[in-house]
């Protein structure tokens, strides 16, 4: 795990998303059409922390701890 602009991380899968298919849910499904929705929401989610709080620049998913320094 490691720092990321917030632009990054949300190219990045993540391990928490979920998305019904069929109705099972499934958080890696490669059909085309759901791969964006397994992705990283940056900000927008509970888990995500700011490396310096209050300066935007960069950060980490807190859902798994910090990142080593």
């Amino acid at each position: 795990m490691s720092y990321y602009t917030e632009e990054t991380a949300k190219m990045q899968w993540c391990p928490l998303a979920r998305v019904l298919n069929g109705g099972a849910a499934y958080n890696r499904w490669y059909d085309g059409s759901t791969t964006e929705k397994t992705r990283c929401v940056g900000s927008d989610c509970m888990a995500w922390r700011w490396r310096v709080p209050y300066e935007a620049e960069d950060g980490y998913c807190g859902a798994f701890g910090r990142p080593w320094q």
